[in-house]
């Protein structure tokens, strides 16, 4: 399997990483709204190695959203690349009756928990998370993980 991926990744096509692939899908004030978190204007990343992605950090840099967008017709199958960004030791836990297919990420072994979805819509996959939290004293039990993954659940999907 990470052979796979490992021939995958070195021969991905690099339309994946065109400006423009993963937009910064949403005003800032509406994911503030959503959040209750000052987010200042996404900051597009187009170095991530499966396409790109966008960065909505809070006015001190300490809280942030990440968006990655992999954008259709990469050519790896789906499951194989929802594994692979869902990292080794980590699981995903379905929502039940998501339209999109979304879950929920559950960090395994050495890596503290922190909020993050997959998704995926009209052929891209999405992969959100918020970094940050607990350092500001937002969160850190595992109800307060619940509450920031169903927020990341709620958001209106995209693309549209």
């Amino acid at each position: 399997m990470r052979s796979a991926v490992l021939a995958w990744l070195l021969t991905a096509p690099l339309a994946a990483l065109a400006e423009g692939s993963a937009p910064c899908w949403y005003p800032a004030e509406v994911l503030s709204r959503h959040f209750g978190v000052p987010f200042g204007a996404g900051k597009p990343e187009t170095d991530q190695v499966l396409g790109a992605g966008c960065k909505y950090s809070d006015d001190h840099d300490s809280i942030s959203l990440f968006i990655g967008t992999i954008p259709p017709g990469q050519g790896m199958p789906t499951e194989m690349l929802r594994k692979f960004l869902i990292g080794p030791g980590n699981e995903a836990g379905p929502i039940p009756g998501d339209p999109d297919g979304a879950a929920v990420i559950r960090h395994g072994g050495d890596v503290s928990p922190f909020p993050g979805i997959i998704y995926e819509r009209q052929g891209h996959t999405l992969l959100l998370h918020i970094t940050g939290l607990w350092d500001r004293g937002h969160g850190g039990e595992a109800e307060a993980l619940n509450a920031w993954n169903e927020k990341l659940a709620k958001l209106p999907r995209v693309p549209q």
